[in-house]
């Protein structure tokens, strides 16, 4: 009923904005530990389960998702999409630096 799921929503928020802080707490402790104790071994554990906590509440990879996605990308993006004096014929990889993070890589 409506008011069952109401109650998942919460709880599920909940759980995320606790998972949240324990992930930022764990970040701010691998930074203490990197930069101030210069204890690598604690850090590394902070770090380690800043991630745990990060994958606790994200959804398990979906593959074949990912492959549409990609599928669909190539179907936008094919030779004609861009005007013929745009882009470059080269095979080399390029690395873009500068661009803002969004924080998934």
């Amino acid at each position: 009923d409506k008011n069952n799921v109401q109650m998942h929503q919460k709880i599920a928020n909940t759980k995320n904005l606790l998972v949240d802080a324990l992930k930022r707490m764990h970040l701010t402790m691998f930074s203490y530990h990197d930069t101030k104790t210069k204890d690598a071994g604690k850090a590394w554990d902070h770090l380690s389960a800043a991630y745990r906590h990060k994958m606790s509440v994200l959804p398990p990879w979906n593959g074949q998702q990912e492959m549409q996605r990609v599928a669909m990308v190539k179907q936008v993006f094919t030779r004609g999409f861009w005007p013929d004096d745009v882009g470059s014929d080269s095979q080399v990889p390029i690395f873009i630096i500068g661009f803002v993070r969004s924080g998934s890589t």
